[in-house]
């Protein structure tokens, strides 16, 4: 591992002869897996150790806690990120790239997204949207995320010469928030190639609409005023689960004993957690319109001015990831956990298309030519920069930064179409 890159601190014994190197790496390998495939609530110092093929004494020598595992995979992972990125660097060094079309790196890293770095990217979304339970590493973790902008500026110098360190930000923040759209909706390579490439409609190509005859997966019981309430504190100690833990998180067990519910309470309102995600995925997403409405529902879009336009985006963005930073990490949280299930993902296709349809409306305003994959870039932006500063604490210099960011995209997608 690179020792001039930020380090997050790993408590345990560290391997020093190449045969202790070799099974701490396996056991970095095995946590990546068991992160992708169970998310963070689902790594154990046991499970980690029957995945490696190690003895569990072997993880706890290396890892104190179940932190360390998480720290040293983020530390591998992102420092992959940052080895990764140089070398492209080196290689646009080499060859003339200055007439390569913009976010082509955005959308090669993307494309890969769907393929061998599926497993890693999964993993490193789970550690990132971890990052907001925990307040210790922010400040490490802010370092990572300077190192990585100053490395994706370097790539971005190649055809972005004015304002490198500008769309380094965007590029990144896009490219956060295109990874999770990708993961979870479970997209293809040629999902991907169709709308990035060859101009197919994301409208179209990425849409996952509800099975046909899909039944409703919750019980239906007789709803009495008490029952209405039970149903209420189950719902609502899944949201607060969601907020503090993750999605991965949420069991029937946990659920009933902080709702200080007998054990099969849940299930009888809620077939399955995955049932009861939904629920609270609906919940969350009907929040956030009607905040929507309450922000933008008096808006005359006709008569709307580009500045109105961002310093409204602006507004409601500082308000998002302040005020609501938590309900919406939570949110992104469930999109996550649709990377692993399913029956999950009609319902985050929703989300995401009501929200893309909203963006879409707004720049034909400005721009007839405005296509839908730029609808789909803004959304990417958006929700990749309120991940990136939630995520590493909303630090004040961030947030100043944000409308200049927006006033960049913006005015860029309205007057040539392209950011």
């Amino acid at each position: 591992m690179n020792e001039n890159l930020p380090i997050l601190p790993v408590y345990g014994r560290k391997a020093t002869q190449q045969r202790s190197i070799n099974t701490q790496r396996k056991i970095v390998a095995a946590a990546i897996d068991i992160a992708a495939q169970q998310g963070i609530a689902g790594l154990t110092h046991r499970v980690v150790a029957q995945r490696a093929g190690v003895s569990l004494a072997a993880t706890t020598y290396y890892y104190k806690t179940k932190s360390d595992i998480i720290a040293d995979v983020s530390n591998t992972l992102n420092n992959g990120y940052v080895e990764m990125f140089s070398k492209t660097n080196q290689r646009m060094h080499r060859y003339d790239v200055s007439k390569s079309r913009p976010h082509w790196f955005a959308f090669r890293l993307l494309q890969r997204a769907t393929k061998s770095k599926r497993t890693s990217n999964i993993a490193w979304m789970e550690i990132l949207l971890n990052q907001a339970h925990h307040n210790n590493n922010r400040q490490l973790t802010r370092q990572w995320a300077q190192r990585i902008e100053q490395v994706w500026s370097e790539v971005t110098h190649f055809y972005n010469d004015e304002k490198p360190d500008e769309a380094a930000r965007s590029e990144i923040d896009m490219t956060v928030g295109f990874s999770l759209m990708i993961l979870a909706l479970e997209l293809t390579e040629q999902d991907v190639v169709a709308v990035f490439y060859e101009h197919a409609d994301p409208f179209h190509q990425w849409a996952r609409p509800e099975p046909a005859g899909q039944l409703d997966e919750n019980p239906k019981r007789r709803i009495t005023p008490k029952a209405k309430l039970t149903r209420r504190r189950i719902l609502d100690e899944t949201i607060s689960i969601l907020i503090e833990q993750g999605a991965s998180a949420v069991n029937f067990r946990l659920i009933a004993k902080r709702a200080q519910l007998t054990p099969a309470a849940p299930s009888y309102y809620f077939s399955s957690p995955r049932a009861l995600l939904r629920e609270a995925q609906t919940e969350l997403f009907e929040r956030s319109k009607t905040r929507y409405r309450d922000a933008m529902g008096t808006v005359d879009y006709h008569n709307l001015q580009i500045e109105n336009l961002i310093d409204l985006t602006t507004t409601v963005f500082s308000r998002e990831s302040t005020e609501s930073g938590a309900l919406n990490f939570a949110n992104y949280g469930i999109w996550l956990e649709a990377s692993r299930t399913s029956e999950l993902r009609p319902l985050i296709w929703t989300a995401i298309n009501d929200q893309a349809q909203a963006w879409h409306r707004i720049l034909s305003v400005f721009n007839a030519n405005s296509t839908p994959l730029d609808a789909f870039l803004i959304q990417a932006i958006y929700i990749g920069k309120l991940i990136r500063i939630v995520g590493l604490g909303s630090a004040s210099q961030d947030l100043a930064q944000v409308r200049k960011e927006f006033s960049n995209v913006l005015n860029s997608l309205v007057t040539s179409g392209k950011i």
